[in-house]
């Protein structure tokens, strides 16, 4: 499913996995993200405790060259775990490619964290949802209500 990127929000979805490019038969380089989507924010007030509705997703990316991704655990003289990589903002660019495609942008992924980062030229994105959709009081899912590449140690 293509969607309308101005308006919509990737906003503290949680990233579980990621697919590196690989060639499929129509020879397009396809990157994919493996994450929680948040499809409803729930509101909340002082008697009520916030409720978000999420679903596992993929996110992927078309067409895909230049990428630069950075994934780097901080420096902690090995005493402490991290707690997971979540998208703050996806930014894209229109750029000029020799690439045979109406459209292509220079995208960059906005993380928790500046050691996260991922930058690449693609045409376009498109986001399939996988699952149940879950009502839950946090902005992701548990490793036991994904229903799609579990944690192989739940």
């Amino acid at each position: 499913m293509k969607y309308d990127f101005e308006n919509y929000s990737f906003h503290d979805n949680a990233i579980h996995g990621i697919l590196l490019p690989g060639y499929e038969k129509n020879e397009e380089s396809t990157l994919i993200f493996d994450i929680d989507h948040i499809l409803q924010w729930g509101g909340c007030s002082e008697n009520t405790i916030k409720t978000f509705s999420v679903s596992q997703a993929l996110l992927s990316f078309h067409h895909v060259t230049d990428l630069n991704a950075r994934i780097s655990w901080s420096n902690s003289n090995y005493t402490s775990s991290e707690s997971g990589v979540y998208i703050i903002d996806i930014q894209r660019e229109a750029i000029e490619t020799t690439l045979r495609l109406p459209q292509y942008f220079k995208w960059n992924i906005i993380t928790n964290s500046d050691s996260h980062t991922f930058s690449f030229g693609a045409s376009s994105l498109s986001l399939k949802l996988l699952g149940n959709t879950h009502k839950v009081e946090r902005q992701h899912l548990l490793n036991s209500e994904r229903e799609f590449f579990p944690h192989p140690l739940s």
